[in-house]
């Protein structure tokens, strides 16, 4: 399995409508693919900023590449002054729920 980690830093007086579109938009798409194991949106907030970090498990790096290559891509205005960070993919070595899930 391949885990693939995405950030982005969003100016908060911009993060309601970001997280809304990301919630509404971009995750049903990642929801939708073939090979997708689950998906987590993270939020960190900090002073005048907010870190959003997209975590997915994909079966094989395959399925990940296909889905890459039909992504949507924001519309227009939707990630100005939004700073994107670099994207890394993990082979997933264990995976397991804890005790008291």
């Amino acid at each position: 399995m391949i885990v693939r980690i995405s950030s982005v830093i969003v100016p908060q007086a911009r993060l309601q409508p970001y997280l809304e579109n990301v919630q509404s938009v971009e995750i049903p798409v990642y929801q939708a693919a073939d090979g997708m194991v689950s998906v987590w949106l993270l939020v960190r907030t900090t002073v005048g900023y907010a870190e959003l970090r997209t975590v997915s498990l994909w079966q094989t790096e395959a399925e990940l590449e296909r889905f890459l290559q039909k992504q949507l891509s924001p519309s227009p205005g939707y990630a100005e002054g939004v700073i994107t960070l670099e994207v890394r993919n993990y082979d997933l070595h264990f995976y397991g729920p804890g005790e008291h899930h």
